[in-house]
């Protein structure tokens, strides 16, 4: 989802890495066993692998966001 963060609890962090693009990230979430949940960072070029959603915002045009399922 464009525009859009996934905040979670610091506890529900895996860890954040490089990722060129969205699909890089919605892959590394996918190959990371309990990942449920990604942000990426366009101006910075990281992920953010999570695995629970504590609330979803909108309208934050530095990221985009999806679920282990949709990529």
């Amino acid at each position: 989802e464009d525009q859009t963060i996934y905040k979670t609890n610091e506890e529900n962090r895996i860890e954040e890495v490089s990722a060129d693009s969205p699909n890089a990230c919605a892959n590394y979430c996918y190959q990371t066993q309990d990942c449920t949940l990604w942000t990426f960072t366009k101006s910075r070029k990281k992920c953010l692998l999570k695995t629970a959603v504590h609330r979803k915002l909108r309208w934050r045009p530095d990221k985009i966001s999806g679920t282990k399922e949709c990529g």
